[in-house]
């Protein structure tokens, strides 16, 4: 029986046979077929992101495709990245950071003991800093002076020389930088409109270190100064209990006291009326303290900050905030929350509706009115007006560059005798040569870090192109597979059965359709459906990818991880390994 193949919109049809030679359709009619070449190669790409896995095919057509000279003009439209997103981070651009940032973090937390590792000053060792940095009063210069004339001198800072010591000053015996080697940041706008950073950083950092030096930057366009005066007219009658401040500094209590109850451990530098109650809640071994309780603490935590700053003049404001995040199960997932978070657009009003408009191609808002029949006294939606959908934002844009980061995740340029080589398993080489008389040396093989999810070929299709001359049309067809790795399909087939056909299909159609014709298929790595058992601490962990890989199918683990370590030890000399 004749293998039938679907092409590329799905329709069953038969391959050709060969060149110049009539071949039997479907329906039992023969055509004469007067050219049959490959036109492309199809590659299906299996993408091991660290909590999914995705599928693809990607087409490499055998000629270049005719230059599109609406390309640009669509670039900026509305389904390119375009002028709508000027000020906030697009769709494809949150996409591009999500990824290098997750294998970035990867690297780190597969080949760092993060969760056995103390947090400490090491000019040698890699550790994770997330951190938050905020004007301490409202703003009012520019989004791009804030940039240039504090964040950059304060990543400078960060950067500089960490065995250089202070002489004098109150950081006197204390290193002035920290040597950070690769680092990220992204701007964006709070609702009272400050643009602040998030920042991520490979060193550990104190608080009070970042707190001080981010407060000195802050000063060059003189904010700690307009923040000092600030305070202290709102404080010129003395103190008084910020109400508003009142009930979060309570919810947070409720966090700390479950924590601490919980492992009988009280942290150094508590609050001491908050200390002593929970000594007491200890001894007698309770697992709460009731709100009034709290809400006491809570006025106290404010009395206290305020005579500590009242003491320095208010010129220690906290316009800085580090996550902890040596115990997290997932780095990359946490910071990528964060720093990716899809801005909230604006929402429409009670009587407009958006619609994708199939003859336009474009998303459309339709207003409606409420219309009354007079005679049957029905009421119907009215349409009055219809626009192309535009966008808008529940907070302002950023003016200038949205997001930066450090010279070693950028794209290197090659000079004319370089190139980048790629192994088996995709780990990258710089590969410089010394050509004469027509003959290249080699001279240096230097491994250099890629930050692109791990990625294998599932296999390889051509797609080939007949044409009819009888009937004056074109007929496609896809080959067998060919170059299939068996491992890595017998993986994805175990994930699948995992996790439940009708569980991949649900999520790969939230996608879109045209991620579907391509062959493409989103498979989530859900806990509860692997045959995992992994606690921390006395609770379940979140899954990992290098654990299913390990549990499953050990070569694509060997693989993952060779990866992930060539990514660190390319980056970091092996200083830290």
């Amino acid at each position: 029986m004749t293998n039938i193949t679907p092409d590329l919109f799905g329709r069953q049809t038969l391959p050709p046979k060969s060149k110049k030679r009539a071949t039997e359709s479907l329906l039992g009619a023969s055509a004469v077929v007067d050219t049959c070449s490959q036109v492309a190669t199809i590659s299906t790409i299996i993408k091991l992101k660290p909590n999914s896995i995705i599928q693809y095919d990607r087409c490499e057509w055998e000629t270049k495709r005719l230059f599109n000279p609406n390309r640009n003009r669509n670039l900026l439209g509305q389904e390119g990245n375009g002028v709508f997103y000027n000020g906030h981070l697009s769709v494809n651009t949150r996409r591009h950071i999500n990824e290098f940032l997750s294998t970035w973090l990867d690297s780190i937390q597969q080949n760092v003991n993060l969760k056995g590792s103390k947090r400490q000053v090491d000019n040698d060792s890699v550790y994770p800093t997330f951190v938050t940095l905020t004007l301490p009063f409202t703003q009012f210069h520019s989004d791009n002076t804030i940039k240039k004339q504090i964040l950059s001198p304060f990543i400078e800072w960060l950067r500089s020389d960490a065995n250089a010591i202070h002489v004098n000053g109150n950081h006197k015996g204390q290193q002035k930088g920290f040597g950070v080697q690769a680092y990220f940041w992204r701007a964006e706008s709070q609702k009272n409109g400050r643009i602040h950073f998030h920042l991520i950083v490979d060193k550990y950092i104190p608080w009070d270190r970042i707190r001080a030096k981010w407060n000195q930057c802050c000063e060059r366009l003189g904010y700690i100064t307009f923040y000092s005066l600030s305070q202290k007219e709102k404080y010129k009658n003395g103190f008084f209990v910020d109400e508003a401040r009142l009930e979060n500094e309570i919810s947070s209590l409720v966090e700390k006291t479950k924590i601490i109850l919980n492992t009988s451990k009280i942290p150094e530098n508590t609050n001491p009326v908050f200390k002593e109650y929970l000594e007491i809640a200890i001894k007698f071994n309770k697992k709460t303290l009731n709100k009034a309780i709290l809400k006491k603490v809570a006025k106290n935590i404010q009395l206290k900050a305020y005579e500590r700053a009242h003491s320095i003049d208010f010129r220690d404001p906290n316009s800085s905030d580090i996550k902890p995040i040596s115990n997290l199960d997932s780095i990359a997932k946490y910071v990528v929350k964060y720093v990716c978070k899809q801005t909230e657009e604006a929402k429409l009003a009670k009587n407009q509706k958006k619609i994708y408009n199939e003859e336009l191609k474009r998303w459309c808002v339709y207003t409606y009115k409420d219309e009354k029949d007079p005679e049957t006294g029905e009421v119907r939606q009215i349409e009055v007006s219809d626009e192309f959908y535009e966008p808008k934002f529940e907070s302002r844009k950023i003016y200038g560059r949205l997001w930066g980061c450090s010279d070693n995740f950028k794209t290197r340029k090659l000079a004319e005798n370089q190139e980048i080589e790629k192994d088996e398993i995709g780990r990258s080489f710089l590969i410089e040569k010394n050509t004469q008389d027509g003959e290249s040396t080699l001279i240096k093989k230097i491994p250099i870090p890629t930050f692109k999810h791990y990625s294998k070929t599932l296999c390889i299709k051509e797609l080939i192109c007949s044409i009819d001359q009888e009937k004056g049309k074109s007929n496609y067809y896809q080959s067998p597979p060919q170059n299939e790795d068996l491992e890595l399909q017998k993986y994805v087939n175990t994930m699948i059965a995992l996790c439940g056909e009708d569980r991949v299909n649900e999520i790969t159609k939230k996608v879109g359709e045209s991620f579907e014709r391509n062959n493409g298929k989103i498979i989530p790595l859900e806990f509860g459906k692997m045959d995992i058992n992994k606690k921390h601490k006395g609770k379940q962990d979140r899954i990992s990818h290098l654990d299913v890989l390990k549990h499953y199918s050990l070569a694509l683990y060997n693989d993952y991880k060779a990866y992930h370590q060539h990514i660190f030890n390319s980056l970091y000399n092996l200083k830290a390994s």
